[in-house]
């Protein structure tokens, strides 16, 4: 083994007794060897630390459930080896992804990720392919975190880096790898990327996303997107806007209010009120009644117009990045 790139496969539980054996056998799969493996049981209540030792790996047990950023920073503070890949453990772990990401890894501050399979547990929707071709050498990685969400499964990091970077924020729930990644950009963190599938991010219903409520979920949206606004500077703010504004019109066409609400407080914010394109009464009516009702009547009027010709709504916006 390389010990400049040994990597220490790090895996936060909960609950996760009947994922473990699964994901053991895509360890022993993997055409290279992680240097260690090490789980901590977020106050499991079923017999997750049990099923990972009779599996031979490392056991960090939890007093309380603290939540995956918890979890995350105290898997960094045990893990030995120079780099860390951090994986859940109900999804899946391509036999070349160790092989191919640690066959970049070299500088210090650069962390190697790669394209990600999104599915759904019992084949619920088709399978998605998150692929960023664009990234490479010239990319503002703190645009491109704003704008994309990339699951922290897809990522080999420098332990040292994360590290330097503060590691995952403790008290989010929801939405911490999204503010650790653009953290990490805004204090020099850079990437290289890998155009492979070799992750898959599998969705239950039961997943953190899943369980949360709607007002809970969105809530920790807000401050993940206030905390990105304190941080950058007023280009990147702008980009901020920009994007929390398409988010909340997406959210609000299709019916989540809450979120919707987040994403433009957080747009207005940034100084962002209408869309780019949007014509002069659009953007005098955004100023006037305000960004949101505006859109609550702009998708109104859209269904009316729709209904009266006898056609699907025209406005609709396109799809989101939102997990």
């Amino acid at each position: 083994m390389n010990l400049k790139r040994s990597v220490s496969l790090l895996i936060p539980c909960y609950n996760a007794a009947r994922h473990l054996p699964g994901l053991a056998q895509q360890i022993a799969a993997q055409t290279s060897v992680f240097a260690e493996v090490i789980c901590y049981d977020d106050k499991s209540q079923d017999d997750t630390a049990t099923v990972a030792r009779a599996l031979g790996f490392d056991v960090i047990t939890g007093r309380e459930n603290r939540g995956a950023a918890f979890a995350r920073n105290r898997l960094l503070e045990a893990a030995s080896a120079p780099w860390v890949h951090f994986h859940d453990a109900d999804d899946g772990l391509d036999p070349r992804f160790l092989e191919r990401l640690s066959s970049c890894l070299g500088e210090e501050r650069t962390a190697v990720m790669c394209a990600v399979r999104k599915r759904w547990s019992g084949g619920r929707e088709p399978d998605v392919v998150y692929r960023h071709p664009e990234a490479g050498t010239h990319t503002d990685w703190i645009a491109f975190f704003i704008r994309y969400f990339v699951h922290v499964n897809a990522f080999i990091f420098p332990r040292s880096a994360i590290l330097r970077a503060g590691g995952f924020a403790e008290d989010l729930r929801i939405a911490e790898d999204r503010e650790f990644l653009v953290r990490a950009a805004v204090r020099g963190l850079r990437f290289r990327y890998v155009d492979e599938a070799l992750v898959d991010w599998v969705v239950h219903p039961d997943s953190t996303l899943g369980r949360a409520e709607t007002e809970t979920r969105w809530r920790f949206d807000g401050i993940f997107l206030r905390r990105c606004y304190d941080i950058l500077d007023a280009p990147h703010r702008r980009i901020l806007g920009e994007h929390a504004l398409h988010r909340g019109w997406w959210l609000c066409w299709n019916g989540v209010i809450p979120g919707a609400r987040e994403n433009v407080a957080v747009a207005n914010l940034c100084g962002v009120r209408h869309e780019p394109e949007a014509k002069f009464v659009g953007r005098i009516m955004s100023r006037v009644l305000g960004t949101l009702p505006y859109f609550v009547l702009k998708k109104r009027w859209a269904s009316l117009a729709a209904q009266w010709r006898g056609a699907v709504p025209a406005g609709a916006p396109e799809g989101s990045e939102t997990p």
